[in-house]
This record gives C-alpha cells, structure tokens and sequence, in this order.
C-alpha cells in the first residue's frame, strides 16, 4: 500500500511539472519568426515600450489570455525586436512555460507591448500581435525543446494623444476656478 502511496505521488508531482514551453522571441530568422514591433510606425527601442507574451490552451480567446514569463524592453542596435533581460543588445530566447497545456500540446500565444502603465490592463497606449498557435515543447524523456512562436506577426503601438477639445475644456476648467478664486477675493 505504502509504495502505490509514494508511485501516485511521483506521478502527480511529475504531471504537476509537465507544462508546455515556448521560447519568448519575436525574431530568430533561423526558425521563421520575424515580428517587429513599432510605435507610431517606428520601430521600438530601448525602454520606449514594455512587452511580454500571453498565452492560454488552444481556442482561447483574447480575454482568456494570461501574462506568461518576463516583461521585456527593446533592443537598442536592432530595434522592434526583444531585448534579453538586463541586455539590450541581445535577443530574447527565454523558455516561457503555459500553465495548463502539457508540453506536446497546443497553445495559442501573443504579443502584447503598451507605454504608459506597469500592466498591459493599464497603460495608455498597447497594442498586440494576432494569435499564432504553438505547438509546446515539454513533451517526453527527456522534454522536447520549447517551440518558436513561428507564424507570430509584428504590430504598430499607437501613443494616445488627447484630443485638443479635451485639452481645451481642461483650459477652460482652469480658467474658471481662477476667475471664481479672484472674484471671491
């Protein structure tokens, strides 16, 4: 009894751990992936924009997606694409695991870049690529190597600019309450 006790256990455990796994990149042109990103139509640079993949099991929808792995910048001698953590002249390559698909299955993946906020959920400005259906690594003894987000396509971020009839009623506001402030005085 004791040892199926501890053989269910290992078995748990090791299904517990057995997650899928991509590589977070948008470019190795040696597999296919090629998914600049640009804000305002020029390529992103630096700490110009933040990035980072969501993910879910195949057939998810956009709100069904989750943040996985890293948030990312952008490379400074080849901008539009991803930097590596603390590098920012080399690519991002990072294993990035998707809770809830076992490696061997399908996930669909995407890549979301915004300015003005910490989260994608609260920026300003975001914007993301289509899906792409990935095929995880993770599977077998050993575990295949992650998969390349192949298929995944580069988008354009645009900046949120207010609307001069916006800035307008702001001046307006602030006029009053100066006017209102002299006339109480």
């Amino acid at each position: 009894m004791k040892k199926i006790l501890i053989a269910l256990a290992c078995a748990t455990t090791v299904g517990a751990f057995a997650q899928g796994t991509f590589v977070a990149e948008n470019r190795n042109l040696g597999a296919g992936v090629n998914a600049p990103v640009t804000l305002n139509g020029t390529l992103a640079s630096g700490t110009q924009l933040s990035a980072q993949f969501y993910a879910g099991p195949a057939g998810s929808t956009d709100a069904q997606l989750l943040p996985v792995g890293l948030v990312y910048t952008f490379k400074t001698t080849q901008p539009g694409y991803l930097a590596a953590v603390g590098d920012p002249t080399s690519n991002a390559n990072d294993s990035t695991i998707v809770p809830g698909v076992a490696g061997g299955g399908n996930a669909v993946v995407e890549l979301r870049a915004w300015t003005g906020g910490t989260t994608f959920a609260t920026a300003t400005s975001k914007g993301q690529s289509a899906q792409v259906t990935v095929a995880l690594g993770g599977a077998g003894s050993p575990p295949s190597l992650p998969s390349d987000p192949i298929g995944l396509a580069g988008f354009n971020v645009t900046a949120t600019v207010p609307e001069p009839a916006t800035i307008a009623l702001a001046g307006i506001g602030a006029a009053a309450l100066l006017f209102r402030r002299r006339k109480q005085a």
